[in-house]
């Protein structure tokens, strides 16, 4: 029998097996992508469907068809997977388009995809699509309820061809799952297997706790948040700028009917992830939904471990954990769609523990030289998902070094705070360069500057930041707050100070409350926002940067899930019950599923699932910070123009740029682009290499000067910086050098001790 068990553990046999049912299903899937054909349909093969579900032949109606309800395709029997499908049409007013089934489902007609808006200034469509079952569907177009005289619909033709992309998810997709199925077989073998039953309990409440955080997720399509179309484009536009082979993607070409826009001032790093997902097939949908499960997981873990490090206990640290994952207000931003600002609450417990150890820890002690990287990638995380989160926390980390002012100047806690700051700079350079160099010497909205107070109202000055200030009540019963728990909390810790002792921890307990209570603080209309403002210039500032007071409530989260893992020690230490921590931790978990519930609800689903692109507003870029000055997203032209003698004789786009074939006769004329004028255009004639000069042209595009006599042609590209590409590079280097010192023991072994 044991002779058995140790060939089922074998490493060796388990990587054998899974490499063999790969190959094996990789041979079904190859087998199953031929049998799907691809559909050709003509004008003549049309039907319109009427308002009592039949249909008869055509492919054109207008305002005047009273009983047609839509211009649709002949039923498409199509078998499981990915399919392009491509339709060329003409149209006038509003339309919808979308997939529908031929038969309605419980009432329903449209299929997840559901509909989408179509340019009617377009003649073709091309969308992407997966199919999950092998009912009949049509394409159709319609007009809305807001149709007028005149308008109309009719379509040409209509393509649907199977994707080759088809293979690829379905490998990918059992190839994670052999992943996950290793992972779990490692954490039995390597460690759930030797634990004590306490351990067992703790990971498995963790486990818990983070799938019930993430129970929204399993629901079909998105819950609607302010945000949610930005940041499904930032994704969208991350996959589009891959496909197109750029890497890192620095403009995103989807935006504003295909000028362009770059988001710099959020970092993408870990929104590489769903884009990855999209290239393989994933919906967006779908990679939106694992990106974040991803998140949920991702703060789980590593708050588990940072306030273990806090307390060297794991039950506290199940404790903290419990209460950050089912914060309201984590919540919030993560199904609300303030995509960056929850996942850059990944990194908090990062840098808070790392602040926490650095006051704590002996200086001279072993640890308090492994510190640092609690700093340097708790601030890089933040750096890399938000960049206000990282300003908050910066405000906060001023604060707690200026009350900390003597152990700051210790030479030890100021060698580990200089390190840690020059590595996070180190690794943040291929982003911190190319934003700051936008930011400071781009021509764009953002760069006009805060607007100032002539008059000296600082109230009035900052009405839109303090019109989020929380009152108590609403601190912690509204959704955008920090909820009943932390209510509790604060009360529990208030009773139970007479009973305290005087050691170290207990006063750590009360700083990390301190510290909680100032921070709500910050975050509520009792803050003295104006007076500050008045009396230092740069706080009104940092307060306008931030724009919005709530977003100050990321901070007391984090401070009070590290404050109940701390307290929750005070019943661990000496001769009290554990009992009662096992009894308050099941209390908060029952709150906290109870919270997270609160966004497992039918009625706020949205109905579009954005199955892909085509139900994205390309315009929806916000406030539109980073576009050029001089720019109206909402009077763009899509076409090449061009002035003076120039002539246009042959375009060719390809993702951000042309080639171009002109011949200007007379004097200097100008070609102006559809694309959103950003610093490192640049036109270079494809014969001689010379570079023609490119710069902003008409509403914020981007403008060619074609010289005198010219005949011939040009590539227009965006091209990154020379110093951009050196910054990537010293990125890398850091990282990987990180990496190594992380396995010194390995190298070691190696090459030799030298």
């Amino acid at each position: 029998m044991g002779r058995w068990k140790s060939v089922i553990y074998s490493k060796k046999m388990l990587v054998f097996s899974e490499i063999v049912v790969l190959l094996l299903y990789s041979a079904l899937v190859l087998a199953g992508y031929r049998r799907m054909e691809r559909i050709d349909l003509t004008q003549d093969d049309m039907q319109l469907r009427t308002e009592s579900g039949k249909t008869v032949e055509g492919a054109y109606y207008d305002t005047s068809n009273e009983d047609i309800r839509a211009v649709v395709t002949p039923p498409l029997e199509l078998l499981k997977g990915i399919y392009y499908v491509q339709v060329s049409y003409k149209g006038q007013g509003i339309i919808q388009g979308g997939l529908i089934y031929d038969q309605a489902r419980n009432g329903r007609e449209l299929t997840d995809n559901d509909e989408f808006q179509v340019d009617a200034g377009q003649s073709v469509l091309t969308y992407r699509v997966k199919r999950g079952d092998t009912s009949p569907v049509r394409f159709k177009l319609r007009l809305t309820g807001d149709a007028v005289e005149g308008d109309y619909i009719q379509m040409l033709e209509c393509h649907v061809i199977p994707a080759k992309v088809t293979c690829l998810y379905r490998i990918f997709c059992l190839t994670a799952l052999l992943a996950l199925l290793d992972l779990g077989i490692w954490v039995y073998l390597r460690h759930y297997r030797g634990w004590q039953a306490k351990e067992r309990t703790i990971f498995l409440a963790a486990v818990f706790v983070t799938l019930t955080a993430g129970l929204p997720l399993f629901q079909k399509g998105l819950t609607p948040g302010a945000d949610l179309n930005f940041h499904l484009h930032r994704i969208e536009g991350l996959y589009e700028g891959l496909m197109a082979g750029e890497f890192p993607v620095r403009i995103q070409p989807g935006w504003l009917e295909g000028h362009g826009y770059a988001v710099f001032m959020y970092g993408d790093l870990f929104l590489y992830i769903p884009a990855i997902l999209r290239i393989v097939g994933f919906t967006l949908e779908e990679a939106y939904k694992i990106y974040l499960f991803f998140i949920n997981a991702g703060t789980a873990a590593i708050a588990f471990y940072a306030f273990y490090r806090m307390t060297r206990e794991k039950l506290p640290a199940l404790v903290g954990t419990v209460v950050y994952i089912g914060s309201v207000y984590r919540l919030d931003a993560i199904y609300a769609a303030w995509t960056g600002k929850s996942a850059a609450m990944m990194f908090f417990p990062l840098v808070l523990v790392g602040f926490y150890l650095l006051f704590t820890v002996d200086v001279d002690s072993d640890e308090y030289g492994k510190i640092w990287p609690f700093l340097t990638f708790g601030f890089t995380g933040l750096l890399m998902t938000h960049m206000l989160s990282t300003l908050i926390v910066g405000f906060f980390s001023v604060i707690a070094c200026l009350v900390m002012i003597k152990k700051v100047f210790r030479k030890k806690t100021l060698a580990v705070l200089i390190r840690s700051a020059a590595l996070s700079a180190a690794l943040s350079l291929w982003y911190l360069v190319p934003m700051l160099s936008y930011l400071f010497f781009g021509n764009l909205r953002v760069n006009k500057g805060l607007p100032t107070d002539a008059e000296g109202d600082y109230y009035a000055y900052l009405a839109d930041f303090m019109q989020d200030g929380k009152n108590f009540y609403q601190l912690f019963t509204e959704e955008r707050a920090l909820g009943f728990v932390a209510l509790l909390l604060i009360l529990a810790y208030v009773i139970s100070v007479p009973w305290q002792g005087r050691d170290s921890r207990t006063k750590q307990c009360r700083v990390l409350f301190a510290a909680t209570l100032f921070s709500a603080w910050v975050c509520t209309v009792y803050f003295p926002v104006a007076q500050l403002s008045g009396l230092f210039g740069i706080a009104g500032k940092f307060f306008r940067m931030t724009q919005y007071q709530d977003r100050f409530l990321s901070v007391p989260a984090v401070c009070l899930a590290a404050f109940a893992a701390v307290f929750s020690t005070l019943y661990l230490s000496g001769k009290r019950d554990e009992r009662v921590v096992w009894i308050v931790t099941g209390l908060l978990l029952c709150l906290v599923v109870r919270q997270d519930l609160e966004y497992f609800r039918t009625d706020a689903v949205a109905e579009r699932h954005f199955a892909d692109k085509v139900n994205l507003n390309t315009s929806g870029v916000g406030n539109g910070e980073y576009l050029p000055v001089t720019m109206d997203r909402h009077n763009l032209e899509t076409k090449i123009r061009t002035d003076g003698s120039v002539r246009m004789e042959e375009a060719v786009r390809e993702n951000l740029g042309y080639t171009v074939t002109v011949t200007n006769a007379g004097d200097q004329g100008t070609v102006t682009f559809p694309l959103t004028c950003y610093n490192g255009y640049q036109a270079i004639d494809v014969r001689s290499g010379t570079k023609l000069y490119t710069g902003l042209g008409d509403n914020g595009c981007v403008a060619v000067s074609v010289p005198a006599g010219y005949q011939g042609s040009f590539v227009l590209r965006f091209h990154e910086a020379w110093y951009w590409r050196a910054v990537e590079i010293a990125s890398l280097f850091t990282l990987i050098a990180l990496m190594i010192y992380g396995k010194k023991e390995t190298v070691k072994k190696m090459f030799g001790k030298e």
